[in-house]
Formats: structure tokens, C-alpha cells, sequence
């Protein structure tokens, strides 16, 4: 069972706590562009769930401003999450016993994240969508959880068309809502 956004409507703003959990047949989800909040564990348990998609791919087109503890707690099949740049705040447990999550994009202008945010999830790969300078000097997903060792992952930069020239970072695009990387700038 994949549930389609037009399961959900178009008109949908929110999405009630406990609304979905435990729903192992769901796949795929794709919500709304005007989803404003996803309640506490409102996706929790749903471990079929492969893919959780945005029907608007760019972050700053998003409305979602808050997630509920847990919302995605337990999604052992998912692999990649898009947060939204108007999500300031994760709370604990929100992507945690995600283990099969090794990619996030985000930008680096989060408020607070909870250490507890991401426990047993085993992240590999940020994919940033930077500001223009294409820097995370001030990211509190490294500062404010140190146990991830953040440091120690692959990190991409968003570079819409391509043609940045520098080699510091590697580089990457939406293609059908998924981070890719440029040819140029595979290893």
C-alpha cells in the first residue's frame, strides 16, 4: 500500500499525533506542500515505509515548522529525509531506531536538535542545502550532537546547476525529490 498525497488532499495542513503509527503496509508517503506540522509519533512504526517525500522538493518551499517527539520513530526502512528550513527545532526521538536512514538534507540554520533526536539511526551522508557562502561554520546538528560525530561523515553541498568550481566539497542536486550527485563530482 503506497499512500499518495491525493489520499491526504491537497488541503491537508497538519498531521495528528499517533495518526499513522504502526501502519507497517504504508511504502511511500508523500505530503503536501502546505503540511505544517506533523504530530508526536504520528508516523512512528511504520517500518514498510521506504521513502517520505515532499511533494515540493526545495526545503525553503515547505511550510512544515514542527514534528512531534517520535514522529518517525522506528521507520527501519527508511533510508533519506528532507527536513524543512522552517523546522528549527527536533525534538527527541523524532528520527530515532531509524536504521536504515544514512542520509538527511538539511540546511544549517536549526535552532535545536535534541541529542536524543537521532539514537540508533546511523547517518553516513549530509546533504546541505547551504546558504551561498556554502558553509556550516554555525550547525548545531554537529555542536549539539557530538555523539553522531558528524565530523566524521560525508558532507554535500546543494549547487543548483552544477558549475561551482570548488573541489573542497562535492556537490549535489534534486532529481525526483532525491539528493544526486553531479557527475563531475562523484569519487
Amino acid at each position: 500500500l503506497a499512500l499518495p498525497s491525493t489520499l491526504l488532499g491537497y488541503n491537508v495542513t497538519g498531521i495528528s499525533a499517533f495518526s499513522f503509527e504502526g501502519e507497517t503496509l504504508i511504502t511511500g508517503v508523500i505530503i503536501p506542500q502546505f503540511v505544517s506540522m506533523i504530530g508526536t509519533n504520528a508516523f512512528a512504526g511504520c517500518t514498510g515505509m521506504t521513502e517520505f517525500t515532499w511533494s515540493e522538493c526545495n526545503p525553503e518551499d515547505l511550510n512544515a515548522s514542527y514534528f512531534g517527539e517520535g514522529a518517525f520513530k522506528d521507520c527501519t526502512s527508511l533510508k533519506i529525509f528532507t527536513v524543512p528550513v522552517n523546522l528549527t527545532t527536533i525534538y527527541a526521538y523524532t528520527f530515532a531506531g531509524c536504521t536504515s536512514m544514512h542520509y538527511m538534507v538539511l540546511k544549517p540554520n536549526k535552532n535545536t536538535i535534541d541529542p536524543r533526536a537521532l539514537t540508533g539511526t546511523p547517518i553516513t551522508d549530509m546533504y546541505y542545502k547551504a546558504n551561498d557562502s556554502q558553509t556550516t561554520e554555525v550547525d548545531p546538528i554537529k555542536t549539539g550532537v557530538l555523539e553522531l560525530n558528524l565530523t566524521a561523515k560525508h558532507e554535500w553541498f546543494y549547487d543548483e546547476d552544477g558549475k561551482v568550481t570548488d573541489t573542497k566539497h562535492k556537490y549535489w542536486h534534486f532529481v525526483d525529490n532525491k539528493p544526486t550527485l553531479w557527475d563531475q563530482y562523484l569519487e
